[in-house]
């Protein structure tokens, strides 16, 4: 959506009889109040509290908030922005003008979504795993070639279902660009930088080599993260202060576009980037944990990477022909039922389009 729509939308709710707004809509930023909606607090947050997040400029956040008194919610905006907002202000607007942008945000989200799926829902069907020790992946495989051999070709049909965009050229994995400073570091010293260069740490260790993996664990009134390498502990930062703690979790948040508010169940998924020219992929987990959110971020590559991927072909494959099967069943039942009663069927010109998408799928891979 370009700029000048994100306007006409602002603008339109300056003549919508606001009159109870203390913001001059003619000096916000639009764009941005669309962008900080979903990164700084969540559209059912903006709805529960009745705020929205109007501004964000060296960590100050400025909310605009129907009822400026109410202090569950501006007690709320600083819990859960703690790590990223030093300092809060707040400009009251009117019941309507809430509504208004907030069906603004909507009808923007949907218009997305109709173009292109959620990322991250994708992610979340994508069969995703978090590897005990990345060689037992070989030896999974190992059992399972033969099989895989044997159903080669309808696993290949499989995939061509699921690539729906494989005609478009293959896009380069951004890039990761680390500068770590302090990679002789002792674990104490590390525990005292702040949570965005800790975390710059993290990562670049994880990334030097290998398969590695960094697992963050919380404890009582504090937290440790630990680094291995192939399977092997390399570096156990404990403690690590419960700010610090909770930071550099929020840098991992950033990282796979979660926003910045306490989980409350199990997210998972797997991101594609480069480092050094080199492939890799991020596998994540975050989830609530006995004494507050946990995490674990994965790194494989090359053979390792081949690997998963192949697996992911195999069990990908074997959910689509389930699929197909079912497919079928379906297609005989109605064809049972129209033998008793013959009502035409006004869905058949849709499944003929479906079918024509695969068949093209399956002849481009051939």
């Amino acid at each position: 959506m370009s700029q000048s729509k994100y306007s006409a939308q602002i603008k339109s709710l300056t003549s919508e009889n606001s009159t109870n707004s203390k913001i001059n809509w003619s000096n916000t930023n639009p764009k941005q109040i669309f962008d900080l909606i979903g990164n700084i607090l969540t559209y059912k947050d903006c709805i529960s509290y009745q705020l929205i997040p109007l501004d964000l400029k060296d960590r100050h956040l400025v909310i605009g908030i129907v009822n400026p008194k109410d202090t569950t919610a501006l007690n709320y905006v600083r819990s859960c922005c703690a790590n990223r907002v030093d300092s809060i202000s707040t400009k009251q607007i009117d019941l309507k003008t809430h509504q208004l942008i907030l069906s603004a945000y909507s009808r923007r989200s949907d218009s997305q979504k109709s173009v292109t799926p959620d990322a991250s829902s994708m992610l979340q069907e994508r069969p995703t795993l978090i590897l005990d020790n990345p060689e037992e992946i070989e030896e999974k495989d190992n059992q399972r070639s033969a099989q895989f051999n044997h159903n080669n070709q309808s696993v290949l049909q499989a995939q061509s279902v699921l690539n729906v965009g494989n005609q478009k050229p293959v896009q380069t994995p951004l890039g990761l660009d680390l500068r770590p400073k302090y990679m002789s570091a002792p674990p104490r010293f590390l525990s005292s930088l702040p949570p965005q260069i800790l975390w710059q740490e993290l990562l670049a260790r994880v990334l030097i080599a290998g398969n590695g993996r960094i697992q963050f664990e919380r404890l009582p009134s504090n937290g440790r993260i630990s680094w291995s390498q192939n399977g092997n502990l390399k570096l156990s930062i404990d403690p690590v202060a419960a700010r610090t703690f909770q930071g550099v979790l929020e840098e991992l948040k950033r990282l796979v576009k979660l926003p910045n508010i306490p989980v409350k169940q199990v997210y998972k998924g797997e991101i594609e980037r480069s480092y050094k020219q080199e492939r890799l992929l991020l596998l994540w987990r975050i989830n609530p944990g006995k004494y507050g959110e946990e995490a674990t971020l994965q790194v494989i590559r090359g053979k390792v990477l081949a690997l998963y991927q192949k697996r992911q072909i195999e069990e990908l494959g074997d959910q689509v022909i389930e699929i197909a099967k079912q497919l079928e069943r379906k297609l005989e039942q109605i064809q049972n039922c129209r033998r008793i009663n013959s009502h035409s069927w006004d869905k058949l010109s849709v499944l003929h389009e479906i079918n024509q998408k695969i068949n093209r799928q399956i002849k481009s891979l051939e």
